[in-house]
């Protein structure tokens, strides 16, 4: 008898849970709240309102600030764009591959995403890979990243603002970014 009644406390609890996955709200959960809160910036509006053409310019601005060399760019039907680029520096540089994605009508970057880079910077035997967008990631591709390591790195909105504002390229967009002589 008393195995009669755990068998169906077990059936029981089955159920709940499959009840509980099948109700389960559809949208994915992110670990970047302030996302949220950091959305009506004027800075990450202008990131996210950004056409391909203009968000390239800004990564490939940003790409040499940072002292990279592009040996290669690709655009995407996405809207967004791969960059080979190569560091010089004698012991932490090497080949990156870095993908940007500007245009994500849901704004959330998932582990495909994240898959698919990782698959390029093996393809392409680059050191590392870097994922740049003005929107954010879901845990899901926080995870995948984690579990690539340091082959890895991922650049949200917040991080893209700092680091464009580090190196002054939020006042050459707003003053006159056709000019540019870099």
């Amino acid at each position: 008898m008393m195995i009669f009644v755990i068998s169906f406390g077990a059936i029981l609890i089955g159920f709940l849970l499959i009840f509980l996955l099948i109700n389960k709200k559809s949208f994915q959960e992110t670990p970047e709240n302030e996302f949220y809160s950091e959305a009506n910036s004027p800075e990450l509006k202008m990131l996210i309102a950004m056409q391909g053409q203009e968000f390239r310019g800004l990564m490939r601005r940003l790409l040499s600030k940072l002292g990279f060399e592009i040996e290669e760019m690709t655009i995407l039907d996405s809207g967004g764009v791969d960059f080979l680029v190569f560091e010089h520096h004698p012991v932490k540089g090497g080949r990156f591959v870095i993908h940007c994605i500007s245009a994500k009508e849901n704004k959330v970057i998932d582990s495909t995403d994240i898959i698919n880079l990782l698959d390029n910077v093996k393809g392409e035997s680059a050191l590392k890979g870097i994922l740049i967008t003005p929107h954010f990631f879901t845990r899901e591709s926080l995870n995948a990243a984690a579990a690539a390591g340091t082959q890895l790195e991922l650049i949200n909105g917040k991080r893209l603002t700092k680091l464009l504002k580090e190196f002054g390229l939020f006042e050459l967009k707003s003053g006159n970014s056709g000019n540019s002589s870099n």
